[in-house]
């Protein structure tokens, strides 16, 4: 057997920290959000609108990494196991899933009792354990946020029971099936522009980003055209298409989000996002590698705490500033919440990640893995 090397993509763990930014202030923003507030309202919609850049890298990413392993998988042992693939995404999301659900069904009403504020209505149970609930339920009121960030596990775990399937019976037609996805998520966004509908947390609405990220993947593992073409990228060019890369992801969605050509906006977010997770892997010549940044690379580590545990905490200091009769409609409050939200989820993130979560990782360990 050929000596295995280790695949590892230097620089994923910084993207992650600023793809997770624009979700932090979605779920910031919608928890301060006033109906009586004209202002709070378009910034709630326009964190939404930026916030969907990042589930689209976030897609991409992990069907970048899940094919990519995958398919080193089937060339050192020849075989890839989805048992072991399923155990290892499970140990991985449950932990803290797991948490999430706890405070939604028991911790916030016990919190909420004692307080004597207004309880909050939750749908059941039920909704949940059919493993569907952001296609299932809505959420009632802006202050469960928190349901939001559950709904997007969900979504993750709903995108690896399927494509675990086709990387186990489908291997020879990942090119045709990446394509096949690229063209669902296109129809999918039409389909909810047309219908006047939702799609932010529809799975299928971010099947293009999957379908490229596992297209590159196994285009990368069979030729060395990329790798070669960024090794020789100039500067002049990496600068020109970040500029215009960035520039995309900040106007597309807010401008067009309600057309029909706000489907195609993925096609063009997802080329941009391939090209910085190969820049910064293969360029010789890139401005800043964002591996050298250890305070970003670090809070990249902590994603899946930061994502869960943002609208958590979010959500406590709101009824913390509830019960002392202390409103979060002036700016120095809404700062106040922000930074202080940022702050105490890294801390709870880091301490589970390095706690808690270890537990988990430990047994993830012993799980076969190229």
């Amino acid at each position: 057997m050929p000596k295995i090397k280790r695949l590892h993509f230097k620089d994923i763990s910084a993207l992650r920290f600023f793809a997770i930014i624009p979700i932090f202030l979605f779920f910031t923003a919608i928890l301060l959000k006033n109906e009586k507030n004209f202002y709070t309202i378009e910034i709630a919609n326009l964190f939404k609108s930026l916030s969907i850049n990042s589930f689209d890298f976030f897609f991409l990413l992990s069907s970048f990494l899940i094919t990519s392993l995958a398919l080193r998988e089937y060339k050192y042992r020849k075989v890839f196991s989805l048992k072991q693939f399923y155990a290892r995404k499970l140990l991985r999301l449950l932990p803290l899933l797991l948490i999430a659900l706890l405070f939604l069904f028991y911790f916030h009403d016990k919190i909420v009792i004692f307080l004597k504020l207004s309880p909050l209505e939750t749908k059941s149970i039920s909704y949940y354990l059919l493993g569907i609930p952001n296609y299932l339920s809505t959420a009632t009121n802006e202050k469960e946020a928190y349901t939001l960030a559950i709904w997007m596990v969900y979504m993750y775990l709903q995108f690896y029971l399927i494509w675990g399937i086709v990387l186990k019976h489908f291997k020879p037609f990942i090119t045709y099936i990446s394509i096949a996805f690229i063209f669902i998520g296109i129809s999918s966004r039409i389909f909810h522009t047309l219908n006047g509908s939702e799609y932010l947390f529809d799975t299928l609405a971010y099947s293009v980003p999957i379908g490229f990220g596992a297209l590159i993947a196994n285009y990368n593992r069979n030729n060395s055209t990329l790798k070669d073409y960024f090794k020789t990228l100039s500067k002049t060019n990496i600068k020109f298409y970040y500029i215009l890369g960035v520039i995309c992801l900040f106007t597309l969605y807010p401008l067009l989000n309600q057309t029909i050509l706000s489907a195609l906006i993925p096609v063009i977010t997802s080329i941009f996002y391939i090209f910085i997770i190969l820049e910064q892997t293969f360029s010789k010549h890139s401005i800043l590698k964002f591996r050298k940044g250890k305070v970003v690379t670090k809070l990249g580590e902590l994603s899946y705490g930061l994502l869960l545990f943002t609208p958590i905490i979010g959500t406590l200091i709101i009824i913390a500033f509830e019960s002392l009769d202390r409103g979060t409609d002036s700016i120095f409050y809404k700062l106040i919440f922000v930074g202080l939200t940022f702050i105490l989820t890294w801390i709870v993130s880091d301490v589970s990640y390095n706690s808690y979560e270890k537990i988990f990782k430990r047994i993830k360990r012993n799980l076969n893995k190229v």
